[in-house]
């Protein structure tokens, strides 16, 4: 039903090339439309005296030779217009406003050639004083000497306008052509960047055009099949998050029990060898408590942690972060360095993820640096960006550890795992420090030869 729904949608749509073809009809049409009003323009100046028509020299200079055939005298007619030099019979030049050579060139041209000289023409009138050699043009030209000194001619004023407004015109229907498209693109855009913000909760608009009004369909379905699979996932995760939730919370009860029964053990008279057994029983009963809060912590990190950004002041929360990890570098008696650079007054963050995030870290560097050893932290602001970057003085991460270092559950029995690492801490950093907008890098460092965890947070200073 769906598939005969959308024939119905598409079918007697607009094409894109049909589209473009119709505005381009609409080019030509305006095009000969503007040619028109320019013919009119230019009836209109020669019919008001103001522009002549390029053939008038020519029509004056045949009335000149009519009256010269009259045997009138035309030389006074020529001498302001026209350009010209007066030959006898025997070919002798006598006067014109012509230099001699130049009339004498003229003279020999025209016997030879003929009549087009030099971008001009050549027009004799003969007369009872000899023969006139006269040059002109065949173009328009303004009445007005003003307007003939400062402008071009009037045929080239025309053309110069109907390419100004062929343009003009050519902008303008290209603009609407690509205002349809763009339209529709955007409308697109919008969807797609819906998809990109894990909303799916759209409708699908329709398109005038064929080929848009498919895509938008194809992305109807595309949404329809990404909204099952995502609730399918969801579904799972959630059914995931929540056995891994109550599984953490069964153990937590024979866990205690054992734990308790390990403290009444104790006070009982237990001899050496039965006293280390208790207290690796108490030992471990804590240790497997431990694991099992930060699984359910974990857990519920994925979905219950809500980010709350606030500006805070950045030197009260360092010396916080400071304070918790001389605690923590005191049991090994590592010596713990700090590095503030350009760090301003108030920073834009989750002030207790962070802490979290970087307490985390820093228990991280201390359990796997010797006794006696060093870590550094480094804070340093950037741009827009906040870093934080510890390193310690343990082995290091292999190659492994910098691929899957962040993955839940992960341990390299190799390099930083130990019976004590349950492959979570770096985990529940990657998450929360997602949340914050962040980023987590981790590598090896250059100065101590441990490892180095960097946090970038943007949009932070």
């Amino acid at each position: 039903m769906g598939d005969w729904l959308s024939v119905g949608r598409i079918k007697g749509k607009k094409t894109i090339t049909g589209l473009f073809i119709r505005h381009i009809i609409w080019i030509g049409i305006e095009t000969v439309l503007i040619s028109a009003c320019l013919l009119i323009v230019m009836n209109i100046l020669i019919s008001k005296k103001i522009a002549y028509p390029a053939n008038s020299q020519e029509n004056y200079l045949n009335n000149l030779e009519k009256i010269a055939f009259k045997g009138e005298n035309i030389e006074g007619r020529l001498k302001n217009q026209y350009l010209y030099a007066l030959f006898n019979e025997e070919g002798t030049y006598k006067k014109g406003s012509i230099d001699q050579d130049e009339a004498e060139e003229i003279y020999q041209f025209f016997k030879e050639h003929g009549t087009y000289y030099k971008e001009r023409y050549i027009k004799v009138i003969s007369s009872n004083k000899g023969e006139y050699y006269i040059l002109y043009d065949i173009k328009m030209g303004f009445y007005n000497h003003f307007l003939s000194r400062f402008f071009p001619s009037p045929d080239i004023l025309i053309i110069i306008f109907f390419i100004l407004l062929f343009l003009a015109n050519l902008w303008r229907i290209a603009g609407k052509f690509g205002k349809v498209i763009s339209g529709e693109l955007k409308r697109l855009k919008g969807i797609t960047g819906s998809i990109e913000k894990e909303n799916l909760e759209f409708d699908i608009p329709s398109s005038s055009l064929k080929e848009i009004d498919e895509v938008f369909h194809s992305v109807g379905k595309l949404r329809d099949n990404l909204s099952k699979s995502l609730h399918t996932q969801w579904n799972l995760e959630s059914g995931r998050r929540d056995q891994i939730d109550a599984l953490g919370h069964d153990l937590k009860t024979p866990l205690t029990i054992i734990r308790g029964n390990a403290e009444l053990l104790l006070e009982c008279q237990l001899n050496q060898e039965e006293s280390e057994f208790v207290n690796h029983i108490q030992k471990n009963t804590e240790l497997m408590q431990e694991y099992i809060q930060k699984l359910l912590e974990v857990n519920r990190s994925e979905e219950e942690y809500k980010i709350s950004m606030e500006w805070i002041d950045s030197r009260s929360f360092i010396q916080d972060i400071e304070a918790y990890s001389q605690d923590l570098a005191r049991n090994k008696n590592i010596t713990l360095t700090y590095k503030i650079e350009e760090v301003p007054d108030k920073i834009f963050v989750d002030s207790k993820i962070l802490k979290r995030i970087l307490l985390n870290l820093m228990d991280n560097a201390v359990e796997y640096s010797p006794e006696n050893s060093s870590i550094l932290m480094q804070i340093k602001a950037e741009y827009n960006s906040l870093t934080f970057k510890i390193e310690d003085s343990g082995k290091g991460f292999s190659i492994d550890d910098l691929k899957y270092a962040t993955k839940q559950f992960y341990c390299n029995d190799k390099s930083r795992s130990s019976r004590d690492h349950l492959g979570m801490g770096l985990y529940f950093v990657d998450i929360m420090i997602k949340k914050l907008g962040g980023e987590l890098r981790l590598s090896n460092s250059e100065t101590l030869g441990g490892a180095r965890a960097e946090i970038l947070l943007f949009d932070s200073v």
